[in-house]
């Protein structure tokens, strides 16, 4: 999954969406900390101690000047809590232990990195008595050093990191004929399913083709009613010609799509957009209502 998340992260960055890139490349750390050390507890250690071995201690080695200052384990680890828990992307310098990465001011260039990289300066003010310290960094050079940094984890220990999870691309529902590029593992979910089956004591297993049929089944249902909403949908940019909002459209889609009856369809048309809306687009739709149940005008 190291690669999937890196490639969104590309793409957020290209896009200058710079805050999810940011919130994506600050889950890696965490990651590839729980791969390298399974058996810590706390994901304080895990995630500091990864960021500081595979990044931290290069970028410290780096700093070939009288600043001794360095985006460390601690500090990253604190942007991470900063950003992704109160929405602020800077650091609580009081929750910093290094005397010398307690930033006064941590400031976040949002930019493609091809000006400005990092930076960091500190004053002393009568040897000591009054201080500042800052850092000032680009996202996008972040982001590529953390992804850097995981890539080449994952090159080396990608079997240590979780790669169970069920995450589908909707291609699989939408072109059947390429399904098996995009067929998950359903192995995990077989040995997970058997391991409750025998904590109940109840003997035997399922197999894993059984496993796949049954969720192949729901897939197909899925995959369905993907199709139909699509359908629907560009029956709507066809026949509205932009009389329709988009966000009208969505709500139709969801009217349709969770309505057991015409009637129903009809009713929360009404409810939801008023009589004269209503009236134009139950009458738009009507066509596509052939296989819901009774009648309405």
């Amino acid at each position: 999954m190291i690669e999937v998340y890196v490639q969104e992260i590309a793409t957020c960055l290209k896009n200058r969406c710079y805050f999810a890139a940011l919130a994506l490349s600050l889950t890696l750390p965490d990651i590839c900390g729980a791969a390298e050390y399974p058996d810590e507890a706390s994901v304080t250690k895990r995630y500091i101690n990864w960021y500081d071995k595979y990044i931290g201690d290069n970028e410290r080695k780096e700093r070939d000047t009288g600043d001794s200052s360095y985006l460390s384990g601690e500090v990253i680890y604190n942007l991470r809590n900063t950003f992704l828990h109160q929405g602020n992307p800077t650091i609580n310098k009081d929750k910093v232990k290094a005397k010398e990465n307690r930033f006064d001011r941590f400031i976040l260039i949002l930019g493609d990195a091809t000006v400005f990289w990092s930076g960091s300066t500190h004053f002393d003010i009568r040897n000591g008595a009054a201080s500042f310290r800052g850092m000032i960094i680009d996202v996008t050079y972040l982001c590529h050093k953390i992804c850097m940094a995981a890539l080449c984890y994952n090159q080396q220990n990608g079997s240590n990191i979780l790669n169970d999870v069920l995450a589908i691309p909707q291609e699989f529902f939408t072109q059947p004929q390429n399904r098996e590029d995009y067929k998950p593992d359903y192995s995990v979910l077989t040995r997970q399913l058997n391991e409750q089956l025998h904590q109940n004591g109840i003997k035997g297993s399922v197999s894993e083709s059984y496993i796949s049929n049954m969720l192949e089944k729901m897939f197909t249902k899925s995959a369905h009613s993907i199709f139909e909403q699509n359908r629907l949908l560009l029956y709507l940019n066809e026949i509205s010609q932009g009389s329709i909002s988009d966000e009208d459209k969505d709500i139709i889609i969801n009217i349709v799509f969770s309505s057991k009856s015409k009637q129903e369809i009809h009713t929360l048309f009404q409810k939801t957009f008023g009589n004269a809306a209503a009236k134009d687009y139950y009458k738009k739709i009507k066509p596509l209502l052939k296989q819901y149940q009774g009648k309405a005008e």
